[in-house]
């Protein structure tokens, strides 16, 4: 990482605007699990990386910590696979190619590619999106009331400030989230009187196979049980909360069955509520991207086998491909940050055979592009080879030709940030110095695209036809070969430091993206909550449009689909811009009671759409101005 951002806690005013940033290779937007996984394999395979984010740390939202300083016992507990995070703290860390962008807000990324943030354009080729998802919520009597939060509002609030959102909390809604959530705050102190899951479970015995094989989320599953257990938190399935009750803030919820029957008032001041999870996709479909609607009734990116959308280098990772957790946003980062060095490296070798000329320059920079370019570029005619030298060079094993990687520098802030993270999390006050892992580079053999140019160089004397098929031959191996080779032990954690090949890759994502698809089949939001709603209960709070007025758009003024009733009502026009209330306006358009027709793929996705990602102030645009002229 350069020193623009070595402060993976440091506040976004330190590093200023940003003036055209255009010597960039890959934008990676979102500096989550999958941001950074791709961030750091693009790096490591010598590509220069603008790593993008809106916040002031590293690990997005699964890995949110608390600012230096602030440290509890129980925190380690409060996190799955933290030894992963760490891992990949370090690869961004000692990446050379690696520039973080904290503070700038994304809100548009206009073709080419030129992406537009509240500190100024950044200009890049390629763009990976890996800007996560957004909690998914439906309204009920009394949900605006003081005390009520989101799931992962309270687990947020928990991670990164320590803090309790109360002392007695009732966890509802449906989704693996409630598990975390529920555990989270019983370990923390507070009292937990309840996890209410709107469904049931017996759906899991109809198809277990996707459980079963993947055994890393089958037992972080049981660990959450065994918290639920010892702290004595009672756990219902099949009911789900239709009322919150209170005159100023919280006081009691009622939970009843879907249906409404056999409800139970129970006193509490906390209540923590959450659907599941939306991909943020808005900056895609702004470009044209080809959406897909997934069966729980939230629309994600239609990705291809290495990650790539419908448009021509624009990649997606993570949840905005479908909310499918850590593990799965991991693999895919790897996944399109080894597509786009792959792609970057095909694009270099096919202008450089235009031009007649290669590179003399080191393995990585001879198959990638430069990252910027060269003041004073030299380039020599393509050397002839031999076939014995050709095929010497597509078999040459990792221990005899290695990439270089820069010497070691003397300790930077981000190694005292990542000190200062895993002191927190050990409750240590003198942390040990930071392992230093090793090279990806001196593990792997020499990438794909410089064997390539070996291979086809030309042969001088012009080869007999015998040679030239065994050439063409070699060739064909290159090409079958995946984007780096194998790694001894593929293992577990997609955080490696020295990645395992493509194919392993790609079986472990089916894998999971199959588990992905049950947990969406087996907790979808149920129909009945359109019953439960009263005329004065407020369906999009940011401009307080309550239900009976969409009622009476639908039914009086003849809206029929969920952008009329948003002209009609102003729903969804506030500042969230229909991201809480988008999916329960997409529902109401079409009738409320349980019986209703469910919502048009039409309706989803004017509530994933919009013109810009983020309200954008005037002085930006006036700012904007200021930099164009």
């Amino acid at each position: 990482m350069t020193e623009r951002a070595l402060d993976p806690t440091a506040t976004s005013e330190v590093f200023g605007d940003t003036e055209h940033l255009d010597a960039f290779d890959l934008a990676v937007i979102g500096a989550g699990p999958a941001g950074m996984a791709a961030a750091a394999t693009a790096a490591e395979q010598g590509l220069r990386v603008a790593l993008i984010d809106a916040g002031r740390q590293l690990g997005g939202q699964y890995f949110r910590h608390p600012a230096p300083g602030l440290t509890a016992d129980w925190l380690p507990k409060l996190y799955h696979g933290w030894q992963q995070f760490e891992q990949l703290l370090t690869r961004v860390e000692t990446a050379a190619g690696i520039e973080v962008l904290f503070g700038h807000q994304v809100w548009a990324i206009e073709p080419g590619f030129r992406v537009l943030t509240d500190r100024g354009p950044i200009e890049a080729p390629y763009v990976i999106l890996a800007t996560g998802a957004y909690e998914r919520v439906v309204p009920f009597p009394g949900w605006d009331l003081p005390g009520v939060f989101t799931a992962g509002g309270a687990q947020a609030l928990l991670k990164g400030n320590l803090v309790l959102p109360g002392r007695r909390v009732v966890v509802a809604g449906t989704g693996p989230l409630l598990l975390p959530v529920a555990a989270g705050l019983a370990t923390a102190g507070a009292q937990v009187l309840g996890l209410y899951e709107a469904n049931t479970i017996r759906g899991y015995a109809k198809n277990p196979l996707p459980l079963l094989t993947n055994p890393t989320k089958l037992a972080e599953g049981l660990d959450y049980a065994r918290h639920l257990t010892r702290a004595r938190i009672p756990v219902h399935t099949g009911r789900m909360i239709i009322e919150a009750q209170g005159t100023e803030t919280l006081e009691a919820v009622i939970t009843a069955r879907p249906d409404g029957t056999d409800p139970h008032r129970i006193e509490c001041d906390t209540l923590a509520i959450g659907y599941g999870l939306a991909p943020q996709i808005d900056l895609a479909l702004t470009l044209g991207a080809t959406p897909t609607h997934l069966t729980d009734g939230t629309t994600a990116l239609r990705v291809n086998t290495t990650q790539r959308t419908t448009i021509p280098n624009l990649y997606a990772a993570g949840e905005t491909a479908g909310v499918a957790g850590v593990e799965t946003a991991l693999l895919e980062g790897e996944i399109a940050g080894l597509a786009v060095a792959q792609a970057t490296a095909r694009a270099r070798r096919m202008a450089s055979r235009a031009a007649g000329t290669t590179e003399t320059q080191s393995p990585v920079s001879a198959s990638l592009p430069p990252p910027t370019p060269p003041a004073d570029k030299t380039t020599t005619p393509r050397t002839t080879r031999t076939i014995t030298a050709a095929r010497a060079r597509l078999t040459r094993r990792s221990n005899n030709d290695t990439i270089p990687k820069p010497a070691p520098t003397e300790p930077n802030p981000a190694s005292r940030a990542l000190e200062n993270i895993r002191a927190r999390l050990t409750h240590r006050t003198d942390p040990g110095p930071s392992p230093s892992p090793a090279s990806p580079a001196a593990t792997n053999s020499e990438p794909v695209a410089a064997r390539a140019d070996a291979a086809s160089s030309p042969v001088p004397n012009s080869p007999t036809a015998t040679s030239t098929s065994k050439i063409t031959a070699a060739r064909a191996r290159l090409t079958r070969r995946t984007l780096v080779p194998a790694a001894s032990d593929p293992a577990e954690s997609p955080a490696a430091t020295t990645p395992p090949n493509l194919p392993t890759l790609l079986r472990r994502r089916t894998r999971q993206r199959a588990l992905a698809d049950l947990l969406r089949a087996r907790h979808p939001i149920p129909a009945a909550w359109r019953e439960h709603l009263a005329a004065d209960t407020v369906v999009c709070r940011c401009e307080e449009v309550p239900a009976s007025a969409i009622t009476e758009a639908v039914a009086d003024l003849g809206a029929g689909d969920a952008r009329t009733v948003k002209l009609l009502t102003r729903a969804g026009m506030g500042w969230c811009q229909g991201r809480v209330c988008g999916y329960a306006v997409a529902c109401l358009a079409r009738g409320e009671g349980a019986d209703a027709d469910p919502p048009t793929e039409a309706d989803l996705l004017a509530a994933a759409k919009r013109p810009l990602a983020r309200p954008v102030p005037l002085g930006v645009l006036a700012d904007q101005d200021r930099r164009n002229k």
